[in-house]
């Protein structure tokens, strides 16, 4: 398995390559980056942790290149500004995106999108790519809300399973009604509900405020590499991911997070019953996904 990082001489793209390396679900990581000190950096890095860890080959190489990987990571981005929504980084990383899908033409892998707006240019990609499988990064939204209901419930966010789907930000779609804590179904009354949601409403302001210039790479690079395991496994996993959808839960040409069977290279959009209004706002979020797109292209 061959796997490439278009972005790895930044915090994100870093950690994902660690994660993969650490880990050893590759035989082989391509760097790529236009920052080529920085590449070059990340490289020697990764070669140590690589000897230290698994015998994983690990080298820069170009974006061409790429087009020889069973599986690609897009995380490359314009600098991170402090106080910006993530929708403001479309136009410009729109064009990063145009660049990496120049390069794939023709190509039948999976592309990873983890750059914001991770949904927007999902669909975009699929568009440029249409052979290949575009996958979204969704992860860290479901993982937050665990950590939310834990926090407002008294529980360690670990023995929380939370399921968020639909947009990235603004347009998520928490699950209530599958919230699992230590495997038992775990009713959330609705003033503990509002609580959960304002906890997450006010994280990306609180991560704004320390004004560090930094995203959140650490958890992303952790959980990037759990939907790869997935995804190259054997054994079928059930993760929230954003793909394109084409007739599930009664949408069509949009992106969002929703639960997907990974296995084998292969992912498939699992059909579960949602309840009437989250049905209702995952149409909303995918109508606004699709129009962001619109305006993009």
């Amino acid at each position: 398995m061959r796997i490439g990082v278009f972005g790895a001489a930044g915090a994100v793209g870093g950690a994902v390559a660690a994660a993969v390396v650490a880990q050893g679900l590759a035989g082989e990581v391509v760097l790529v980056d236009r920052a080529a000190d920085g590449v070059a950096c990340t490289a020697m890095d990764l070669g140590v942790l690589a000897a230290g860890s698994a015998p994983v080959r690990v080298r820069v190489g170009t974006a061409a290149e790429l087009a020889g990987c069973e599986v690609v990571v897009l995380t490359a981005s314009v600098p991170h500004r402090d106080g910006a929504l993530r929708s403001e980084f479309l136009t410009a990383n729109s064009a990063v995106l145009r660049e990496l899908a120049d390069a794939l033409s023709g190509w039948r892998g999976t592309l990873l999108v983890v750059t914001n707006p991770v949904d927007v240019l999902c669909l975009i990609a699929s568009r440029l790519l249409p052979d290949a499988t575009v996958l979204g990064y969704a992860l860290n939204d479901s993982w937050r809300l665990a950590e939310a209901i834990g926090l407002v419930t008294g529980r360690a966010g670990s023995r929380i399973r939370a399921w968020s789907l639909g947009g990235h930000g603004e347009h998520m779609v928490p699950l209530f009604d599958r919230v699992l804590a230590d495997g038992v179904r775990l009713e959330l009354a609705e003033g503990r509900r509002a609580q959960v949601l304002d906890w997450i409403d006010g994280w990306y302001g609180r991560w704004q405020r320390l004004r560090t210039g930094r995203t959140s790479a650490l958890a992303t690079g952790a959980g990037v590499a759990r939907v790869l395991e997935a995804l190259t496994g054997t054994r079928e996993v059930v993760v929230p991911v954003i793909v394109r959808l084409r007739g599930e839960y009664g949408l069509e040409d949009t992106c969002l997070a929703i639960p997907t069977r990974l296995r084998d290279g292969r992912a498939v959009v699992a059909r579960w019953r949602l309840t009437p209004d989250d049905l209702v706002a995952l149409r909303q979020a995918g109508a606004a996904i699709t129009r962001m797109a619109d305006r993009a292209a």
